[in-house]
């Protein structure tokens, strides 16, 4: 059966094949004519199959992710954020965190008055006035501290849950935009586009990349780790820190052996953390990967769920995702483990140290060194210090993931496919730079130089000696030493057995991917440098599949509207009569009158409200939208050869 793939003006009228079999000269291979011009002679090519190798291809480089920090953290807030809500909010913190330490300057001062008071049967009335003064005195002292500090959690909560808020949505924004803006290049990497069988088995293991469904949960996981993170985690981390600190410098002053002895053991509870936290850490980033690993394999299966019926697959993907749930539950297990056991022992080390505090300070007591008063104010200092530090220990866990949760997506916005850079196998007739590697400079001024602009279009197309493999396998050939000249104004076709290259070729030309061999010019100019706008204003492309052609939320004629965006258009500009054009062109005509709403029938974007659309529906829409965008220059997947040539 042959295949075609068509690249034509969109503004043509005849087709002209200029693609012929060569059976005979070349058995694996397709020779294709061009059309003959005064400027280029005939130029001959050959598609090889993907089981070519190709040698001394280096494999492409990643960026290092960054290191998780507190000041990545909160890096997504803008300066004026940062001055009206994240200095207002730290500062919020620390008043409200020194509220409790003041409680025990209270405490001492009733405790003393109680102290002061006279054993005797019948104490003098300046006795009682004296008991009564002190003890009212402390009341007040303590209502008010109450009102204060229910004012200073409303306070702080309120600025910490606005600065989480807009931080996590500047995150959110900044990950979409980076995410959209990526090459072919890096989703085949990072994302396993072009994943085999045995991509998806290593899956369960955590060790594959993560397809679309993964990326999905990592990103819904690691905003709402970092949301977490950056709102009343961090807050609430200051704030007891800032009265841990606090009762610590008061306990001391007031006795310093007394807080020595009653915090012997506060060592024994940061090694026990410190045991916590290393053996923890590990565990929740091997529990994010196989989250987002068994994500993946639900997501490739159900969106291959045909292929896995026909080949009865269900119980193999039942089985993957099965050891995937496995390794997460035990390594679920094993965290409850931990902290259970560091929440355990770090209470008995607590209650224990206190046990020694009392002993110690009634023996001041009765060696006159201190005051009752000092005493139970060392003992409350050191009580709500201890207590305060208990209580950053979850939020430590808290603050990790947010930091490392930061990182992975920094990470994902930073990261970029660096791929070998080789000068043109044959020259140009127009002066070609190869890009420089980049490097760090001390000025901040520095600009990156912008790509060509012409301010001509024709359309003519020419590949030159062009060799290519998918970044995902190297060292297998898709297209090798393709040459080829495709005129301007005239209807080309691309013939070839299946893998020989056709579909990679039209993602070359529709600016996809770059190869690192030979050349693709366009009106005698290398693509690589051409504006990025400029391509997509002329050249447009059409793939085959429901995948090629996204339906979204809305009427259907804001959706054949949307192919305008690419032709630097509003879609809210195209007028009626335009997708009515659209809609005759690529047959779509006789469906829509027959729909009660007519153009304003809404289409189900994914399972919402709305009608679904079948395959062949998907794909007529995106001929509509085609239509509609009227490139120059139009690139037809196979199976849509037949369906252009009857709407042409």
């Amino acid at each position: 059966m042959r295949e075609t793939t068509l690249t034509s003006n969109s503004r043509s009228s005849t087709p002209f094949e200029t693609a012929s079999r060569a059976e005979e000269r070349f058995p694996s291979a397709y020779e294709l004519l061009q059309t003959p011009r005064s400027s280029m002679s005939d130029i001959k090519g050959s598609m090889s199959s993907p089981t070519s190798s190709m040698h001394d291809i280096p494999l492409p480089t990643t960026n290092t992710p960054p290191v998780p920090s507190v000041k990545l953290l909160f890096s997504f807030l803008t300066p004026r954020r940062k001055l009206t809500l994240l200095t207002p909010a730290a500062i919020s913190s620390v008043i409200a965190g020194g509220i409790a330490p003041f409680m025990t300057y209270v405490i001492g001062q009733s405790f003393n008055a109680f102290a002061a008071f006279p054993l005797t049967p019948n104490p003098s009335q300046a006795a009682k006035n004296s008991l009564l003064r002190g003890v009212g005195l402390a009341a007040l002292e303590l209502v008010a501290l109450g009102v204060g500090a229910l004012l200073m959690s409303s306070i702080t909560s309120s600025l910490w849950i606005w600065t989480g808020e807009h931080n996590v949505v500047e995150l959110r924004r900044r990950v979409y935009d980076a995410v959209t803006r990526k090459d072919m290049v890096w989703f085949d990497l990072r994302m396993g586009a072009d994943g085999a069988a045995g991509d998806v088995q290593d899956t369960s293991f955590g060790d594959a990349p993560i397809g679309a469904g993964g990326l999905m949960a990592k990103f819904a996981r690691e905003t709402d780790d970092v949301r977490a993170a950056s709102s009343l985690a961090a807050g609430q981390m200051l704030q007891y820190l800032t009265t841990t600190i606090t009762c610590l410098i008061l306990a001391f002053t007031r006795s310093p052996l007394l807080t020595i002895v009653i915090l012997s053991a506060v060592p024994a509870l940061i090694i026990i953390q410190g045991f916590s936290q290393a053996l923890a850490g590990p565990r929740l980033a091997s529990e994010r990967t196989l989250t987002a690993g068994a994500a993946t394999l639900v997501e490739r299966a159900v969106t291959a769920i045909s292929t896995v019926k026909a080949f009865n697959a269900v119980s193999h993907e039942s089985k993957v995702l099965s050891r995937v749930f496995q390794r997460v539950s035990s390594v679920a297990c094993g965290l409850v483990g931990i902290w259970g056991a560091t929440t355990a022992l770090s209470q008995f080390t607590t209650m224990a140290m206190f046990v020694q505090g009392f002993w110690f300070g009634a023996h001041l007591v009765r060696q006159g060194k201190n005051s009752p008063g000092d005493v139970m104010s060392v003992f409350w200092a050191c009580l709500i210090a201890t207590s305060n530090l208990q209580m950053t220990i979850p939020l430590l866990m808290v603050l990790a993931k947010g930091k490392a949760a930061a990182a992975e997506l920094v990470g994902v916005v930073e990261s970029e496919v660096h791929l070998p850079l080789q000068q043109p196998s044959t020259p140009s007739s127009m002066l070609t730079l190869a890009p420089v590697p980049k490097r760090k400079s001390k000025s901040r001024n520095t600009q990156q130089l912008r790509k060509i602009y012409p301010r001509t279009f024709t359309g003519e197309l020419a590949l030159t000696s062009l060799t290519f493999a998918y970044p995902a396998r190297p060292s297998a050939p898709v297209l090798r030493n393709v040459s080829m000249y495709l005129p301007a104004h005239e209807t080309t076709f691309i013939v070839g057995p299946s893998g020989s290259g056709k579909s990679t070729l039209g993602a070359i030309l529709m600016g996809a991917y770059s190869s690192r061999d030979g050349e693709v010019l366009l009106d005698e100019q290398d693509v690589r440098y051409l504006d990025d706008a400029f391509l997509r204003r002329h050249i447009a492309g059409v793939s085959q599949g429901a995948a090629a052609c996204p339906v979204f939320a809305g009427s259907l004629h804001d959706n054949i509207a949307l192919g305008a965006v690419g032709a630097g258009r509003n879609a809210v500009d195209v007028r009626r009569e335009e997708v009515e054009e659209a809609c005759r062109v690529a047959m779509l005509e006789s469906w829509v009158g027959g729909l009660e709403a007519g153009y304003e029938t809404l289409l189900s974007g994914g399972g919402g409200e709305g009608i679904q659309l079948s395959g062949g529906q998907r794909q007529r829409l995106a001929i509509a939208r085609a239509r509609v965008r009227d490139p120059d220059v139009l690139i037809l997947g196979k199976y849509l050869i037949i369906h252009f040539l009857h709407c042409h």
